[in-house]
């Protein structure tokens, strides 16, 4: 192979190496798990919630409850501190039972706030104890 096919052989590579590395998804920043633990009283309002936590992209947030001694309902809120209480609860949560894991919608960051939090409450107003973890944003 003659110099120039060489120089034209690692131009085309570099090319392809570039584009290849522009097509990568970009990963969400804060999605490490934190553990929570609710103790949830005997009210079907959102009535515990997690420390807020940074809020750096727009994907969802993420809940997996480990255990839990009667159905919980779980939502994104959105706060300014880590120890704000929540501003804004997004949707209505989600039912969790122990095991499940799933993904949260929320607005949080498009709306402004720069943490989330993780907020509770019962479901059919019978006091529960749950267990599990939690991260604001998701990959």
């Amino acid at each position: 192979m003659n110099r120039k096919s060489k120089i034209s052989t690692i131009i085309a590579f570099v090319c392809v190496v570039v584009l290849a590395a522009a097509q990568l998804p970009a990963l969400a920043n804060n999605y490490a798990d934190t553990d929570f633990k609710f103790y949830l009283r005997s009210s079907t309002i959102f009535e515990d919630y997690t420390e807020g936590r940074r809020k750096e992209d727009d994907s969802s947030g993420w809940a997996y409850v480990s255990s839990t001694t009667n159905p919980v309902v779980l939502a994104l809120a959105g706060c300014n501190s880590t120890n704000d209480v929540p501003r804004e609860i997004y949707d209505q949560g989600y039912v969790f039972y122990a095991g499940t894991g799933r993904y949260l919608i929320n607005f949080v960051y498009e709306d402004g706030f720069p943490y989330a939090c993780l907020a509770g409450r019962t479901t059919n107003g019978q006091a529960t104890i749950t267990e599990g973890v939690w991260s604001p944003d998701s990959i």
